[in-house]
């Protein structure tokens, strides 16, 4: 017997149902639909699938063979869902660079990067989010990111259960059973984020200034720059925009706080007397 059960979805919100508490506010009062995008339990594509079957039972066959290789069945479930939808936010380490005063969950959402993808197929299996596909370099002050909600996906689950089972069939009413379960069959690790390491935060320069002793932003932090790229911390209402800021050595950023979200592999054996 085989039954599967496919579901495409497409989840949108004007913001995210997982993380809603007081601080959950919109980034821009004005405009609603910036904050539009798919929420964080949005999976595109849910697969289960279920396979039992039953071996020839041998009935006409001599005890011998009945007993050796008759009364044989198997089952299998696979799990497969798309992973769920995250919002990218994080710390420029300036600041409000918007301007509006407004501080809570997700408003402070930095710039995707043209041509990098949220995740790289040949990057470590616990660096899920690709770190060069989000930047505070070029930031212009009095807007908002353009890391829309929702932007990336996070990873998949994909499980296979399986189990083995040998009846023997003793009188009418009774029979002995022995099954094999195997959980997780091939140990998949089924990586999830918790809402955390989604922060791309940066230090502000210790630097700010170029001097003779110092140069702006050489530390890797953030600092702001006048419309010719220049450091403008001296002249203050000349700043247009956020220049550099780079993640510090460590940065847990896009790494998946939970390896697994359904187990190691797991056997267990069983025998049963059923009546």
């Amino acid at each position: 017997m085989l039954q599967v059960a496919y579901t495409w979805s497409k989840n949108l919100g004007d913001t995210t149902f997982g993380y809603v508490n007081a601080q959950t506010v919109f980034a821009d009062n004005t405009n609603h639909r910036a904050n539009r995008g798919p929420v964080d339990f949005d999976r595109r594509h849910v697969l289960s699938a279920t396979l039992i079957y039953n071996l020839p039972s041998l009935t006409n066959s001599n005890a011998v063979l009945r007993h050796v290789a008759g009364g044989w069945e198997s089952n299998t479930i696979v799990n497969y869902a798309s992973g769920n939808a995250l919002t990218i936010q994080g710390n420029n380490g300036l600041g409000d660079v918007s301007g509006t005063g407004t501080q809570g969950t997700f408003t402070g959402r930095p710039l995707r990067v043209a041509g990098q993808p949220c995740h790289l197929s040949n990057s470590p299996r616990d660096q899920w989010l690709n770190p060069k596909a989000f930047t505070w370099d070029g930031y212009k002050l009095g807007t908002f990111g353009n890391s829309s909600p929702g932007a990336c996906a996070g990873p998949p689950v994909d499980n296979v259960d399986f189990a083995i089972v040998k009846n023997w069939k003793m009188t009418e009413r009774t029979k002995l059973q022995f099954r094999v379960e195997m959980f997780n069959v091939f140990n998949h690790p089924q990586f999830r984020f918790n809402g955390q390491n989604l922060g791309f935060n940066v230090n502000s320069s210790s630097c700010q200034v170029t001097t003779s002793t110092c140069t702006a932003g050489s530390d890797g932090g953030s600092y702001p720059v006048d419309a010719s790229g220049a450091p403008c911390k001296a002249a203050p209402t000349t700043c247009v925009a956020l220049k550099g800021g780079v993640l510090a050595p460590g940065n847990t950023f896009g790494q998946p706080q939970f390896r697994s979200q359904s187990g190691n592999r797991e056997i267990q054996y069983a025998l049963k007397f059923i009546f």
